[in-house]
């Protein structure tokens, strides 16, 4: 792909990256003359000193511009021009997704010669934001939304195609679509030369999700187990058809529980384990008309969340459809469910679940099992019964850029695994295409790698709510994209 003929590395197309930021003194972000190829970095969770602002039009956080990253990588303390750091010290995740999508590779490493982790789009530039946690879900998150806004605003201010790569998500959300930053993304993603690739999540055998009927009369008893050490609060969400009526109750280990809290409530309980319990049920969502009940477990005046089983239980007091869904929020430590309603599907996190984005399974490339999906890679559907993932790539054992701010090692690359090293890998191949033709739009995008992808004795048949379309064919997907009108 890189050295064609044509050959297509990414030159004059936007990757942008919503993560937790980069090294951008890392050598493989920059130009042969030492120069960065980011073209902004945006930290939300900073906010601005001196001579430095928030971006146009976005009144929080600090831009970083490539002038003053030039500057900064010219000074003898970078970070004294510049304050951004990829704020992951354990792994430096924005850092490594960011290398594979669009490090070059230049710097020699781990025992290997410059050039052998050559990222997808080497000749990219890079446009990074630093997102801020709002304490919410993701799926509520404006700065999330703002997050994608600017980078497609950046993009069409520089007239040059742009493919995002978000390798984060959120178990909480009704998971079909309809939440506020996928419904924004959806009617940001309809103009040529714009892309949106996610992660698909690693709850694949996390055992966050469950589901279930209720029948009328016949209480529905769901289990989660807590495990030890949980110090912060549990959250989850149990999404149901607006044509239905469900009171719950909750069930500590000990045998304690709540009252019955009926729909349109808002109850908060203390136990004798001295653990706090919050229900919020709400009726007829105003984004899809669902109803939502929404759980939280504090360890209260104890010191943890009560270890062991606890259940909740449905009462359907009016049932035109009984179906439910629920989810618990990602840790750590992450409760899990556990019996007959436990259930790996319906795991793509949001917002993955969007109508437009193209979310990523991992699958094997190396080491045992290799040709096989990832045992942690999430499975579809939507809870609208779509497909999602729509395609896998290599996300096992990854190998790309070390940031130099994490907490162990010293190498200039490291390995990582999670469906968040799968992602780039689409969105680089994405950058291809767009370098080759920058009108493409999202659907033709999607068409070009779902008509590609490979199916084999791993995938089966495709498309299902493993693989999706199957395993992405990078040179095909360039290959059977429309050359520019």
């Amino acid at each position: 792909m890189h050295t064609g003929p044509p050959g297509f590395r990414g030159a004059g197309v936007i990757v942008g990256i919503i993560d937790s930021g980069i090294d951008f003194t890392h050598e493989c972000f920059r130009e042969a003359g030492g120069t960065s190829r980011i073209t902004a970095i945006w930290d939300q969770n900073l906010a601005p000193t001196g001579n430095e602002s928030s971006p146009s039009g976005f009144p929080f956080g600090v831009e970083y511009t490539k002038s003053d990253i030039d500057a900064a990588l010219a000074n003898s303390n970078p970070f004294s021009v510049v304050r951004h750091r990829d704020g992951d010290t354990r792994s430096g995740h924005g850092t490594h997704v960011a290398g594979i999508a669009a490090g070059d590779g230049s710097v020699a490493g781990n025992g290997q010669p410059a050039f052998t982790f050559v990222g997808v789009a080497p000749e990219a530039n890079i446009l990074m934001v630093a997102n801020r946690s709002e304490g919410s879900a993701l799926g509520d998150s404006a700065s999330t939304l703002d997050a994608v806004a600017y980078i497609f605003n950046k993009a069409s201010s520089l007239r040059k195609p742009v493919v995002i790569n978000q390798s984060q998500g959120d178990n909480l959300g009704p998971h079909d679509g309809t939440s506020l930053l996928e419904r924004g993304i959806d009617n940001l993603l309809g103009q040529p030369g714009r892309a949106m690739v996610k992660s698909a999540g690693n709850a694949g055998i996390d055992r966050i999700h469950a589901s279930g009927i209720v029948a009328s009369g016949q209480p529905e008893t769901v289990q989660f187990e807590v495990p030890p050490g949980d110090f912060t609060t549990d959250a989850l969400d149990i999404w149901y058809p607006g044509v239905d009526r469900f009171d719950i109750t909750i069930l500590a280990p000990d045998g304690n529980g709540s009252d019955v809290v009926n729909p349109d409530t808002t109850a908060t309980f203390d136990l004798p384990n001295g653990n706090r319990v919050f229900v919020d049920s709400v009726l007829n969502d105003p984004n899809n008309n669902d109803n939502r009940i929404f759980i939280q477990l504090l360890p209260g005046s104890s010191s943890a969340v009560q270890q062991g089983t606890w259940a909740f239980t449905l009462h359907g007091t009016s049932v035109g459809n009984g179906r439910f869904d629920a989810w618990i929020q990602r840790g750590p430590p992450i409760p899990r469910f556990v019996g007959p309603h436990e259930d790996s599907s319906r795991t793509v996190s949001v917002p993955g679940t969007s109508r437009e984005i193209i979310s990523v399974a991992s699958f094997i490339t190396k080491g045992p099992g290799v040709g096989n999906i990832s045992t942690f890679s999430s499975r579809g559907p939507t809870r609208d019964g779509r497909r999602q993932p729509v395609i896998g790539a290599p996300g096992q054992q990854i190998m790309s850029v070390r940031a130099s701010n994490i907490m162990s090692g010293s190498d200039r690359y490291h390995l990582l695994q999670g469906t968040s090293m799968a992602a780039p890998h689409i969105t680089g191949i994405v950058a291809l295409m767009l370098q080759k033709n920058p009108g493409l739009t999202q659907s033709q995008i999607s068409e070009c790698l779902t008509r590609t992808a490979h199916a084999d004795g791993f995938t089966q048949a495709v498309p299902n709510d493993t693989w999706g379309h199957g395993k992405v064919d990078a040179q095909a997907s360039v290959g059977l994209c429309p050359d520019p009108p």
